[in-house]
């Protein structure tokens, strides 16, 4: 993780690089009903699979008072 700082807003910034990861990541763009049939055809996997919504996620991210 690398800590940027946002000059406009002078506040902290933790960044991640996710590119090793997202080589073993499938990605689906597709119109809507594919989408939900792609988010049905995962939840059957049961706890095989985990789905992370990334907006939600980042602001649960913990930063060191230290930063």
């Amino acid at each position: 993780m690398v800590i940027v700082i946002q000059r406009n807003k002078k506040k902290f910034r933790p960044v991640m690089n996710f590119r090793e990861l997202n080589a073993h990541i499938e990605s689906h763009t597709a119109d809507p009903d594919v989408c939900s049939e792609k988010l049905r055809e995962w939840r059957r996997q049961g706890g095989n699979v985990t789905l992370i919504h990334l907006k939600k996620v980042y602001l649960q991210i913990r930063i060191d008072k230290f930063l």
